[in-house]
């Protein structure tokens, strides 16, 4: 089956499953915070990224207690986040820019490994990421 996450205002992830007769919870994590963005891993093992108003980036994994990894990406809004690959990520914030994050580079730093305005002419926020499904491009 297909799989999803989506974020509450509660603070919860879950992990939803589609099967014919619709959508249904297969798992949740309790400790997300104010949620404004989820992604989920494309390994499909239930690891996920979410990023909040604060600028916190946190991956985890609906299988255990406590995070991957917890930075803070940001010092305005993020807004969206999305797995490029198992171990890369992107997230964009509300004055237009979008990071380049590679978790297995990472260690301890909250250094992204690129940035790239959206826009240099206008003020853009993207609420939306998306890796393109056949070519080396992001959708904003």
């Amino acid at each position: 089956p297909e799989t999803t996450v989506a974020g509450t205002e509660a603070g919860q992830v879950l992990v939803l499953s589609s099967s014919c007769g619709g959508l249904e919870v297969s798992s949740q994590w309790e400790k997300a915070g104010a949620v404004s963005g989820v992604g989920a891993s494309p390994a499909n093992d239930g690891t996920f990224a979410v990023v909040r108003d604060s600028g916190a980036l946190t991956v985890a994994s609906t299988g255990a207690a406590d995070p991957v990894v917890e930075i803070t990406v940001d010092k305005c809004q993020t807004t969206a986040v999305a797995f490029l690959t198992f171990a890369e990520l992107v997230t964009a914030n509300a004055v237009g820019q979008i990071k380049y994050w590679d978790l297995r580079l990472m260690g301890g730093s909250d250094r992204p490994v690129s940035v790239f305005a959206v826009a240099a002419d206008r003020f853009t926020s993207p609420l939306c990421l998306a890796p393109h499904p056949s070519i080396s491009h992001i959708l904003a």
